[in-house]
This record gives C-alpha cells, sequence and structure tokens, in this order.
C-alpha cells in the first residue's frame, strides 16, 4: 500500500544529534549538529511501541552513548514494552560512561560497533583520534560482564566500512571481533555520493576504485571468518550478477551460529507465495521508520527529529520541515507515517518514471563513482519538489 494503514515493524530512533569522533568516511560536522538529546518523557509519549517488533536507540548520524539518559531509556523499553527487540549501533568509545554496561546486560538483545580498522594506527586514518585501545577495553569488558552474569545478552555484531585506506585490514578483522567477543562482521562499500568536503574520504577511495585487489581478500576474509567462527556478510566480487537498491550483490556465511528468527509467527509465512517479488521493491519504505536528528540550522525548537526516507541516494535530502516527528501519540504517527512524502516514494516502487532517483538506485550500485553525476543530477530535481536546501524549503 502506498499508504499503509499499519505501524512499521521497526523503529529507528536517534537518542543524540552529536557524535565524539569525525569519521573520514562519515559525512557528520560538528558544526551543525544538535546537541540536544532524547529524555525519558519522550519516550514515555511513544505509546505505539507496542505495535512494533524491534525498536534501535541510533538513526543516521549521531552517538547513542553521549545521551546521559540512555541507560534509563533502556530500563523503561525493556521493562515496559518487553516483546520489542532493542539495539542500537555505537562506536564504542564511551560504553562505560553513565553506567551503560551494567544496563545493556540482559536488557539489550544486540549491539553494534563500528570498528573500522584492525590496529591503532589505521583507526586514525579512518576515524581522526586515538579510541582504538579503548572500544577494545571497554569491549572486553563487556564481554567479562556478560559472563559475569551469565548472560549472552546483548549479542554483539560488528560493522566496517569498507574502502581504499583499510581495504588490506579487512582480513585481520575476523580474529580481531572474535577476540573482543563480537559474534557478526556486516561489511558496507564505503559511498561518497554527494561528498564534496576535502577533509573527508571521496570518490577515490571507493570499493569501486580498487575491484583488482579486492578478490583474493575477499577469499582470505572468508576463510578467516570461518576459522575464527565470525559470521560474515560481505560484498561479493564483481560479477555479471545486477545490483539491487544500490547495493553490489552480497555473500553471507553464519560461522558463528546466530542467525535465527526473531519474530515466531514469521515461520508461518515461510511457504506463502506473495504477488510482488521482494526485488521489486525498496523494503525501508514500509520496514523502517527511521527517525534522524535535525541539524541545528534554523529549526523551531520542537523540530529536533524527522523521518528520513532512504538510506541511499536520499539520505543527504533533508526533509526535516516535510516530516518532522515531535513525539507524537499513536495516531499523529500513522499520520505521518503517511506523508505525502513517503507516499510519492511508495508509488514510485509500483510505478517508474514517479521518481527518477528510486528508478536509478533499483538497477544499479550507487556506491560506483561512474553513477554519482546522474545520481546527484536526479536528487537535486527531487529537492527541489519535495526537500531543503541550506535551510529554506523549495
Amino acid at each position: 500500500s502506498t499508504v499503509p494503514e499499519s505501524f512499521p515493524p521497526e523503529i529507528h530512533l536517534s537518542c543524540i544529534g552529536i557524535c565524539n569522533i569525525n569519521c573520514g568516511f562519515c559525512n557528520y560536522k560538528n558544526s551543525i549538529a544538535r546537541q540536544n538529546y532524547v529524555q525519558t518523557e519522550k519516550v514515555h509519549e511513544m505509546d505505539y511501541l507496542r505495535h512494533i517488533q524491534t525498536l534501535r536507540l541510533s538513526s543516521g548520524l549521531g552517538e547513542p552513548s553521549l545521551n546521559p539518559r540512555l541507560s534509563e531509556i533502556i530500563r523503561i523499553i525493556s521493562t515496559t514494552f518487553p516483546h520489542i527487540q532493542l539495539g542500537f549501533f555505537s562506536n564504542g568509545i564511551a560504553l562505560n560512561h553513565n553506567g551503560l554496561l551494567d544496563a545493556i546486560v540482559g536488557r539489550l538483545n544486540w549491539m553494534n560497533i563500528s570498528l573500522n580498522a584492525a590496529s591503532p594506527e589505521s583507526y586514525r586514518l579512518q576515524c581522526g583520534t586515538n579510541a582504538f585501545e579503548r572500544i577494545s577495553a571497554n569491549l572486553l569488558q563487556l564481554l567479562a560482564a556478560k559472563k559475569a552474569h551469565n548472560n549472552l545478552m546483548p549479542l554483539v555484531m560488528g560493522s566496517m566500512v569498507l574502502n581504499r585506506r583499510n581495504l588490506w585490514d579487512l582480513p585481520k578483522m575476523p580474529a580481531l571481533y572474535r577476540q573482543l567477543g563480537i559474534d557478526r562482521l556486516t561489511v558496507f562499500p564505503f559511498s561518497a555520493l554527494g561528498y564534496h568536503d576535502p577533509s573527508k574520504f571521496g570518490p577515490n577511495d571507493t570499493l569501486a576504485t580498487c575491484t583488482e585487489h579486492y578478490e583474493p581478500i575477499y577469499e582470505k576474509t572468508i576463510r578467516s571468518a570461518e576459522e575464527n567462527r565470525v559470521t560474515l556478510e560481505i560484498p561479493s566480487p564483481p560479477t555479471n550478477i545486477e545490483p539491487s537498491f544500490g547495493m553490489p550483490p552480497r555473500s553471507f556465511y553464519d560461522f558463528a551460529h546466530i542467525e535465527s528468527n526473531q519474530w515466531p509467527l514469521g515461520r508461518f509465512l515461510t511457504d506463502f507465495e506473495f504477488e510482488n517479488s521482494a526485488k521489486n521493491h525498496c523494503e525501508f519504505l514500509w520496514r523502517y521508520a527511521a527517525i534522524g536528528s535535525t541539524n541545528n540550522t534554523g529549526h523551531s525548537p520542537d523540530e529536533t527529529h524527522f523521518i528520513y526516507p532512504c538510506v541511499g541516494p536520499l539520505s543527504s535530502v533533508d526533509l526535516s520541515r516535510r516530516t518532522a516527528f515531535r513525539f507524537q501519540k499513536q495516531k499523529d504517527f500513522l499520520k505521518l507515517w503517511q506523508n505525502p512524502v513517503l507516499t510519492i516514494l511508495r508509488k514510485a516502487q509500483h510505478q517508474p518514471g514517479v521518481c527518477k532517483v528510486c528508478d536509478l538506485c533499483r538497477s544499479r550500485d550507487v556506491r560506483n563513482p561512474k553513477y554519482f553525476r546522474e545520481l546527484e543530477e536526479a536528487v537535486a530535481r527531487f529537492v527541489v519538489s519535495h526537500g531543503t536546501i541550506e535551510g529554506k524549503v523549495e
């Protein structure tokens, strides 16, 4: 449905707009980051959480562990909505702050640590700080706390933004992950679409520019993941297989044996034949309500968050004044979930020609620089109709 009457099964909520590092592969800018953080009373207003399956306490840019109320929020959610799969993405630097380690053991279902290098030197090149050893110490402390409480939760996963500068670290990551108690490695190829800041990585750092080195590294990484029992999701080497929704083909190996269907009723859908193939639609527009923090660029005091509809080419578009999220109650949240901009993009999944960005993303690897010019032109046309340029609604 282009105007869904049901709630999304997953909500991703930004708990704070600031970050404590400035990675070269990320378009975060501290100069315009919003300092506000989500208070516990705001979480209490989200009564529709009883309808969802998964809540991720991170979304877009910003480091959730910097929210001083995060421990309390985790306790509230896990007690009030015990059915929810609860987790967040973090860089791991502040995991030992504000009693967070005590709060997450046994309450958080999963946590993803963005650890993008295998050594302090390489981490400094990626993230511009000497935090590698601190992150490692925090993860070992978390592992010890889980053992002390005889509890497997949270499952610790890790991710790596793969680029030319950390490509050679990739085969070393599974052994490092196993040492730190991380059971899963997800590799995301770096995308430089819309990156024009000379202080950041650029198109020459994308995986597409160093494919001649990738295949032997890919094979070595698979062998290492198997030896260290780390589940691996990784971009496949270049093949004749067409990309789908902006991503190259991916390989998956569950060497840690951790993957399972966390939604018990889902097993009854296994043998159903659905009319539409999953490859025809971008599931993000139905499955995820991604609520990011607005930038500090002239918004009203209550416009601290907004729903963004895309983690691909349209993620750079500021829709905050069109899809402002104000911690609405159930009825108003559902109305926001039916916002006209989201309706247009859902319609584009059914009908070619509605949104050029969606048409391009459906059949291209949008992380490949050879498509950047065409994609940026399409995004610019979308902004004229629906988005914001430098804080001004067009």
